[in-house]
Parts: structure tokens; C-alpha cells; sequence
């Protein structure tokens, strides 16, 4: 007897596999918001101010902080926890963050010395409140909400103590740290960067974060313990670790 023949159906491609529509859905959105805009500025005879890049420049500037918020609340969304703590914590790191520089220059310390410990201290403060966001989550088995909401509460308290309930600004308005105009400033300079720093320190923070959790093992961890804990853990990642280590890197 012949043997039958069997051949293996041909491998669909690539491109084909990718949902198109999932993958365009968020452009899709923000085309819709451009365009609704677009349209009510061009009722009120201002589309070319809407449209312009200045007007971009702006948006990229005020967008920056939550955009960067973002980044970190990704990592965690993907490894399947959630933290409504992020604002207050990012009010708090600023808090922190202006005093210690206060505090730096008030010491007798150059601007420099003084922005490095100030920056040192703000990402500290950030990584801690995450750090507690992970303890509380992995070691107590508190739900990632009520943790973080409770350290939402926490933050806010802290915040509002150091700061004596006042708005906290630099020794002198005037003369802020250097690298304090460059970020904010909405014409980059120098010009050819045609985005503002601080929307080029978005887009390479994303793009460490999206070749983290796509090219590394720990980005692949993140995704199973998103997926299926339980089978995480029988597979060996170390989830408590994982989940722990996430929340830092969004709290920074």
C-alpha cells in the first residue's frame, strides 16, 4: 500500500494574524478627537492655530507628566494590577523634590550638586511609594485597589504636611534650575530637536518601555502573571517578585 500524502497547510502570514482593528482602535480614537476639534475651532475661524505646530509644541509640553504616568501604568495594566495612586504620588515627588533643592542651596551647595540630590530624592520618593504599592500587595494580599488607594491617601497627607498646605516653588523664581525652563520650554532648543525635550523624554521612555516588555524576559513575566497567575507560578516566574518590581518602576 502507498503511503498517503499529507501536506501541511501553508503558514498564514504575519500580517495577517495582527487584528488590524485592535491595533488601529487607539489612532482611530484620537483622529476622531483631532477631527471634532479641528472642527470647532474651524466654526470659530482658528483651525490654522489648532493645527498649528506651536500648538503642538504646546500640547507635547502639557501632555509630558501624563504621558509619563502612562508609561508606568502600562507595565502594570499588562502584568494585571492597577494604582490609583499615581497622581498624588507624582504630587508628592515634586513636593520632595523642590524642598530638598531648597534645602540643597540653602546648605551652601551649587545649583548643580543641588539639582542632582533633588532629582536623586523625587525618584526615591516615587520608587518607595510604589515599593509600599508592591509590599502591600504581594506580602499582605491586600486587592491592588484598596492598597493603592490607601497609598493615594498616604501621599496626599505627606504632601500636604511638607508643603504646610502652601504652593512650593524654587529658592528664586526668577533663576530656576536650568534644566527646569529646558523642559518646560515650548520651542525646543536647539530647533531642530521641532518637539520639546520633555516630549522626546516621553518618546524614549516609551520606546525603553516598550523594548522592556517585549524584548526581555522580565517584560515576558509581566505578561504571564497578567495572564494566569497561578500558571505563572508553575511555570517558575517568580510572581510576587515580578509584581514588586513592576510597582517600583511605575512609581519612579
Amino acid at each position: 500500500m502507498s503511503e498517503l500524502q499529507t501536506t501541511e497547510p501553508a503558514p498564514v502570514p504575519a500580517w495577517r494574524r495582527v487584528d488590524w482593528l485592535t491595533l488601529a482602535g487607539p489612532y482611530f480614537g484620537l483622529a476622531l478627537v483631532v477631527a471634532l476639534f479641528a472642527l470647532l475651532t474651524w466654526d470659530r475661524g482658528r483651525l490654522h492655530t489648532f493645527l498649528s505646530l506651536d500648538n503642538l509644541r504646546l500640547v507635547s509640553v502639557h501632555a509630558a507628566v501624563i504621558a509619563t504616568v502612562a508609561v508606568g501604568m502600562t507595565l502594570l495594566m499588562v502584568s494585571g494590577g492597577i494604582d490609583l495612586s499615581v497622581g498624588f504620588v507624582v504630587s508628592l515627588v515634586t513636593v520632595v523634590t523642590v524642598l530638598i533643592y531648597r534645602f540643597a542651596v540653602a546648605q551652601g551647595l551649587s545649583p548643580e550638586l543641588a539639582s542632582v540630590c533633588a532629582i536623586t530624592a523625587g525618584v526615591g520618593t516615587g520608587g518607595l511609594c510604589g515599593l509600599g504599592n508592591g509590599l502591600l500587595v504581594t506580602w499582605l494580599r491586600i486587592v491592588p485597589f484598596v492598597a493603592t488607594l490607601g497609598m493615594m491617601g498616604v501621599a496626599r497627607g505627606v504632601a500636604q504636611s511638607m508643603s504646610g498646605g502652601n504652593p512650593v516653588t524654587f529658592p528664586n523664581l526668577m533663576e530656576p534650575p536650568a534644566w527646569v525652563p529646558w523642559l518646560r520650554a515650548i520651542d525646543p532648543e536647539p530647533e531642530w530637536l521641532v518637539i520639546s525635550p520633555a516630549a522626546w523624554s516621553v518618546l524614549l521612555l516609551a520606546l525603553i518601555g516598550g523594548v522592556l516588555l517585549h524584548r526581555t524576559v522580565f517584560g515576558k513575566h509581566c505578561y504571564a502573571v497578567g495572564s494566569n497567575e497561578a500558571t505563572a507560578r508553575l511555570c517558575g516566574v517568580r510572581v510576587e517578585r515580578t509584581k514588586v518590581i513592576v510597582y517600583v518602576l511605575a512609581g519612579w
